[in-house]
């Protein structure tokens, strides 16, 4: 994306579970119709909470790229129950001043912004106060910056704080031309902290201690595409369960569990583990990975336990151990296994079979752990992976959890995926170049202190269904449990936790509730789609393709918009994309010193804009294949063209082995833990408000819709189309989708598009539209 296209765009907010959304938005608008807001520089934000008060910091810089020394206004509207804390901006060294606009006056400001800038994303936005303040002189090819900060008391909800920073534009013309960074500290010391966790980004999150946490996120040239959303949690339980739900009322439910121990371990309440290495080194391993995975080795070694115990199994043509049985992790048991990596040479074939089942003839009640690395497939012994399944099902007596580590191309993934899906645990891949040490230290210290296992949830009087992960992992110090559902009765009941905590079962029970209607958290309803259609295409390119499980796949495809082998066709190549807003022309400066463009922002319909103008011509192409459904009625079959994988968007689905094989391996185990949205770019359905969208004919279209329904046309944009918002505030969501939208609204459609009735009023909507 080009340096210059984006809109200033800065938000700070946190709001309660179950409140409707108060937003704020920093934008800096040049005077004149014709001119776009300025690009953002930088956009840094830092909040910190304790013990349930934000305060939030926002420091911003925004870009003037044009010649010319402009006048400004920026706009801040404050959150639902905020206390302006500071505003400092600077000018000539003076600093400015600034008002807040009471709410009528402040609803009218945005609809005209909305307006200029052409993007229904900001209709967010509407409503509550707004901090207003004149801004001269922006310098010419200069920077303007911008500090504000407020303070706000988060509601509180069944132990469930949420905090939002709305950043989302739907046409993803808005971005940072250097880096946006947000760090949140979050501090309790009444209640003990227990997870943090984030659906919409990629968030590195550490917990000090029970008191405090740390989470951030930092990227360049960060295109905001969704809002910034962080929930924590806190229980004074040594493993904190809490629970979010989503549900529309007269269908199952969607919720959340996250479960998440206690940081402090006593001594006495450290579990002693079991691990057994087992390293592959037949002739393939030899040189920068045999030594790489001694590495790996001798830092796992190092770092065991004083109660834990181990084992070594090395393996090529034959098989050795280090010792009979598993010995205790003191010194100098540790020293004599150092020695014995030291000493290992790679030559020779694979006897996969052998060692594995070798290294799981154990004994014990302690949790056990086989971490196996190979870079190869059997080729000695028993070969058939069939058998090697069976052969490992009953060796592993003692329910061990296997975790595999796949060193470079020549990997079965099928085998190695199968045995870690049976055996509770996963399979890693890295690539011949990349470091396998690290890879290895990073799954180890998550495993170093087991809290509790084989774990069990009961919720009581509540019918739940389609977990994913569908097996319960561990707990261990520091670690998260992150479970998706579906539900079907409502009410409140007890959810109990049960599991081994040192040889001896412990239980732990929760009050929760399971609502008949809960519209917020609907990224719940999607992830859990996400994870189990992940799970499921997992089956099938296990265990063969089965019809039922095809069915639900392109079923939940369609409805969430979710890219599959069988669906990739929901997703519309950028060369065929057809729509009214087209991205604006980027604006640079030439060698000369002349400026092609407006200021670097977002491009509105001013002087210059040929962004937005209407395609007269269209290149002939192919027609896109259909999604199973015409523009009226939904079908209930898919379209005869889907069942076809995609080899471009996810890989031969059949491949096993092999470069392509294991990249398959990936994508799958990626959409099985997914914990951040995720929607395809140019994707032909969308999920919004618990509703699914798709294009069609260049209209975003309710799948709720029927030509029987009767039909009111709306002018986008108009006064008409800001008082349907005002009349039903659900439709809010819909309507930032675009320009051209149908959306059921009780048994009435609503058309969104460049023609319609623009003078309705609130009251005569309500009238219309039942």
């Amino acid at each position: 994306m080009g340096r210059e296209r984006f809109v200033a765009l800065v938000a700070a907010l946190v709001v309660g579970l179950f409140a409707l959304p108060a937003w704020s938005i920093g934008i800096l608008l040049p005077r004149g119709e014709g001119d776009a807001p300025l690009a953002i520089k930088y956009h840094r934000v830092n909040i910190k909470i304790k013990n349930g008060t934000a305060t939030t910091e926002v420091k911003q810089s925004f870009q003037n790229n044009t010649r010319r020394v402009l006048e400004g206004t920026f706009y801040f509207p404050l959150p639902k129950g905020a206390t302006l804390s500071d505003f400092a901006l600077y000018m000539n060294g003076k600093r400015v001043s600034g008002k807040v606009l009471e709410r009528k006056q402040a609803r009218a400001i945005y609809e005209s912004i909305v307006r200029r800038m052409r993007d229904p994303g900001l209709i967010e936005y509407l409503g509550g106060q707004l901090f207003q303040a004149r801004i001269y002189p922006i310098p010419a090819l200069g920077e303007m910056k911008v500090d504000i900060s407020f303070t706000q008391v988060l509601p509180f909800n069944d132990g469930v704080y949420r905090y939002v920073y709305p950043m989302k534009t739907p046409h993803s013309t808005v971005a940072t031309l250097r880096d946006f960074t947000l760090v949140a500290n979050v501090e309790s010391t009444n209640v003990p902290l227990r997870t943090l966790y984030s659906p919409s980004h990629k968030v590195h999150v550490r917990k000090k201690s029970d008191s405090l946490a740390h989470a951030s996120f930092e990227k360049s040239g960060l295109n905001f595409e969704r809002d910034f959303v962080l929930y924590y949690t806190v229980s004074k339980k040594a493993i904190g369960i809490n629970l979010l739900t989503y549900r529309v009322k007269g269908e199952p439910g969607y919720f959340l569990l996250m479960a998440s121990p206690k940081s402090k371990l006593r001594d006495k309440e450290i579990i002693g583990k079991g691990v057994v290495f087992v390293v592959d080194t037949s002739g393939s391993m030899s040189g920068e990975k045999m030594e790489r995975t001694k590495t790996a080795l001798r830092y796992c070694l190092k770092r065991l336990n004083k109660n834990d115990w181990f084992n070594i199994v090395r393996f090529s043509s034959d098989v050795e151990k280090f010792e009979k049985w598993q010995v205790p992790a003191n010194d100098f048991n540790v020293k004599r296994a150092l020695k014995f990596v030291d000493q290992l040479e790679a030559a020779g074939a694979t006897a996969f079979s052998e060692a594995l089942t070798t290294a799981l003839d154990l004994k014990g009640d302690r949790p056990h752990v086989v971490m196996f690395l190979t870079d190869g497939q059997p080729t000695i012994g028993e070969t058939r992976t069939e058998e090697i399944l069976t052969l490992a099902k009953k060796a592993n007596k003692i329910k061990a959890n296997v975790f595999f580590f796949g060193v470079g191309d020549d990997i079965n993934t099928l085998l190695l995926d199968r045995l870690a899906a049976e055996h509770r645990g996963f399979s890693t891949y890295v690539k011949p170049n990349q470091d396998i040490e690290l890879s290895v230290a990073s799954f180890y210290n998550r495993i170093k202190y087991p809290v509790m296992t084989d774990l069990a949830l009961d919720f009581g009087k509540t019918k739940t269904y389609a977990w994913v992960p569908r097996r319960l992992p561990d707990l261990f110090k520091g670690s998260q449990l992150i479970l998706f559902g579906r539900y079907r009765d409502s009410g409140h009941t007890a959810i109990t936790l049960e599991g081994s905590v040192g040889g001896t079962k412990k239980k732990f029970i929760y009050d929760a509730k399971f609502p008949e209607s809960s519209r917020e958290n609907d990224f719940i309803a999607k992830l859990w789609a996400h994870r189990h259609v992940g799970y499921l295409l997992d089956q099938i390119r296990l265990r063969g393709e089965n019809p039922e499980l095809k069915r639900e796949v392109i079923q939940l495809a369609k409805q969430f918009g979710i890219v599959t082998p069988y669906t990739s066709y929901l997703v519309v190549e950028p060369r065929h994309t057809v729509t009214r807003f087209q991205p604006p022309r980027p604006t640079t400066v030439m060698p000369d010193g002349r400026l092609s463009g407006l200021h670097g922002g977002y491009r509105g319909p001013g002087r210059g804009d040929t962004s937005r103008r209407p395609m007269t011509r269209r290149p002939k192409r192919k027609s896109i294949p259909r999604i199973g459904f015409d523009n009226n009625e939904p079908s209930p079959s898919p379209s005869p063209r889907s069942p076809s994988p995609d080899p471009q968007r996810f890989g031969n689905f059949r491949v096993h082995t092999g470069k392509k094989g294991i990249d398959v391996s990936k994508k799958l185990q990626k959409m099985k833990r997914e914990e951040t949205e995720t929607t395809p770019k140019n994707s032909r359905v969308r999920y919004i408000a618990g509703r699914a969208f798709a294009l069609q004919n260049g209209v975003w279209t309710d799948l709720r819709f029927r030509s029987s329904m009767t039909k009111v046309r709306i002018s986008y944009l108009s006064k008409a189309w800001f008082n349907l918002i005002a009349a039903f505030p659900n439709v809010k969501r819909a309507l930032q989708i675009g320009g051209r939208v149908i959306v059921v609204v009780g048994h009435t459609a609503v058309e969104i598009g460049p023609a319609g009735r623009s003078d309705l009023t609130v009251d005569r909507l309500r009238v219309l539209v039942r």
